[in-house]
């Protein structure tokens, strides 16, 4: 673990795995993501689920750490190919 890491916070409990992993999930959690609206990279976590750009103002719905989830991708596959045939 490099010294910025947030699971440095619990010290020794609940093992080192799990501490890098919330690490991880922090860290894509406070970055910036990519709008869809405008596509720059100024979409920001507001609260659990709400993501905002702070370049022209929009305001997403997602999942709790990153704008996207896996099922959300999932279901937009599955859509694209349905609208392919």
């Amino acid at each position: 673990m490099s010294d910025n890491d947030s699971g440095k916070r619990y010290g020794a409990r609940y093992g080192k795995r799990i501490r890098s992993k919330v690490s991880e999930i922090e860290k894509d959690q406070k970055s910036k993501h990519e709008c869809p609206e405008c596509g720059s990279d100024s979409l920001k976590r507001q609260a659990k689920g709400i993501w905002k750009c702070e370049k022209c103002g929009n305001k997403i719905a997602g999942g709790a750490w990153r704008p996207k989830t896996k099922g959300k991708s999932m279901v937009e596959r599955v859509l694209e190919k349905s609208g392919e045939e």
